[in-house]
């Protein structure tokens, strides 16, 4: 039996590789090759959308650093120029409910399955 450690692990895996092929690999910020999946909304600040498609965009290192160490808001707001501001807005309705969910094995395990679907 897996503990949740280890299905959190291959979640957050899954739904990286998840985000990249929706967005064929490339920053949608800059068009250059991205490296990695970044969650708009942190996962720090909502546990409803850490494994949330629509919250992951994929960046390359050069805008992922302009958004974590900078703190450029010209990055982040080309982000929600891009999507649109009612992609921004639902976001942020999620973000601000309160979900009182167990997340546990069974969680997991869901969210998994669900990431194992070919993205569209």
């Amino acid at each position: 039996m897996k503990t949740i450690e280890k299905l959190r692990k291959e979640a957050d895996k899954l739904f990286y590789l998840y985000v990249m092929q929706l967005h064929n690999n490339c920053c949608e910020i800059c068009g250059e090759q991205a490296v990695t999946a970044h969650h708009f909304i942190l996962k720090s600040q909502s546990a409803e959308l850490r494994y949330n498609p629509e919250n992951g965009i994929s960046i390359c290192n050069r805008c992922h650093c302009k958004i974590h160490i900078q703190a450029d808001m010209e990055t982040i707001n080309r982000i929600i120029t891009i999507r649109g501001q009612e992609w921004a807005d639902n976001l942020y309705k999620i973000k601000n409910q309160v979900f009182k969910k167990y997340r546990g094995i069974n969680y997991y395990k869901d969210i998994i399955k669900q990431l194992k679907e070919p993205a569209n």
